[in-house]
């Protein structure tokens, strides 16, 4: 024999129940899914409400539901009415809230008296993949005279990098044990913390650390140079600091010789000079426009 309950389910399914100025009821996954319309009154929303349910007030008893608030505040008195409604004169169970993460945060700091600081969030980055290819030797013609060249010297053993194909948003916080290359900005809010060297092919705006495990040779370049806070080692500076000691690295105009596009030049506007950031001994951090050379080869 057909269970009823579930027929009635299925029709929900199939379409919706709804009153466009107040309610509207689906249902999701074998539960019902009551939305309220955010700019209602709660009086008008209960009683549309009871209107809905009284068509067939058994139709849905000891079935569960949620209630979407969208963009409305979270009201506990509101809620508390709105739910012994359902529950009381209909039998279903209101088990969850839909609501923004705002108006959560809003409501928690209201009942609590306390300020509210979400964690930010963690990327899990998975380990950098080595792919060892063969080697192979081309012949050498008897003929062609080969120059012998000095061998180049050896990059040290063990040192690891990661290659981010994306920028970093806000509340993003990326710590990896090497160097690290960004392709895209880094934002005001995310985190970089590395053991080794920091480029960033882009706008550095958030929070850097290169050398976090004490490493004071450490550099981070970048297209664009205006971190909120950058950290060297155990050396701290914040972009403010910087320029209140001298340092370029605010927007900085070139000359038409010296950049390969003269149109945007002639316009009038700034464009960013890539800048390096390194340790100079007791001066601490230095920071100056980057000229392809890093600052131990000058």
């Amino acid at each position: 024999m057909a269970d009823p309950l579930a027929a009635s389910t299925e029709q929900v399914d199939q379409a919706e129940i709804q009153d466009p100025s107040t309610v509207t009821l689906t249902a999701e996954d074998g539960v019902l899914l009551l939305a309220l319309e955010p700019t209602a009154s709660f009086e008008a929303l209960r009683e549309a409400v009871r209107e809905l349910f009284s068509s067939s007030p058994d139709r849905f008893r000891g079935k569960d539901a949620r209630v979407d608030l969208a963009t409305r505040p979270i009201d506990l008195f509101d809620l508390r009415r709105l739910v012994h409604v359902l529950g009381d004169e209909f039998g279903v169970t209101v088990t969850g809230l839909y609501c923004t993460e705002t108006h959560l945060h809003r409501y928690a700091e209201r009942e609590l008296k306390l300020k509210v600081y979400p964690r930010r969030e963690m990327v899990e980055l998975p380990e950098p993949v080595v792919v060892e290819e063969p080697i192979v030797e081309e012949p050498v013609l008897a003929e062609v005279q080969v120059e012998e060249l000095p061998p180049e010297p050896k990059a040290p053993t063990g040192r690891r990098s990661l290659v981010l194909e994306r920028g970093l948003r806000s509340g993003q916080v990326v710590s990896f044990n090497g160097d690290v290359t960004v392709f895209g900005d880094v934002n005001p809010g995310a985190q970089l913390v590395v053991s080794g060297n920091i480029i960033v092919l882009g706008a550095l705006k958030g929070l850097v650390h290169a050398g976090s495990e004490g490493d004071h040779s450490a550099t981070v370049l970048a297209f664009d140079f205006q971190p909120n806070q950058l950290r060297i080692g155990r050396h701290i500076v914040t972009e403010r600091e910087a320029l209140h000691a001298g340092q370029p690295v605010k927007r900085q105009r070139l000359s038409l010789s010296s950049f390969p596009t003269p149109d945007l030049l002639r316009s009038g506007r700034s464009v960013p000079l890539p800048s390096i950031a390194w340790v100079d001994g007791e001066n601490g951090i230095q920071i100056e426009a980057y000229s392809g050379r890093l600052p131990g080869d000058r």
